[in-house]
């Protein structure tokens, strides 16, 4: 039967549509990953700037 594609192999489709969602996961984790190392560097900047806040605070200089 014609269907104005020629011949059609829905394991193309398939496949598309795999690759699609491997990447969006693949992506995904990706964004997780940066976003955990940006909050550990948040976290250190702040631990470090109460401890100058501390030692400011207690006479440091």
């Amino acid at each position: 039967m014609e269907n104005g594609f020629g011949d059609f192999d829905p394991i193309f489709v398939f496949a598309a549509y795999a690759i699609v969602w491997i990447a969006f996961f693949v992506y995904l984790y990706y964004v997780a990953r940066r976003q955990s190392d940006i909050r550990s560097q948040i976290d250190a900047l702040k631990e470090s700037a109460q401890s100058e806040k501390d030692n400011s605070e207690s006479g440091g200089s």
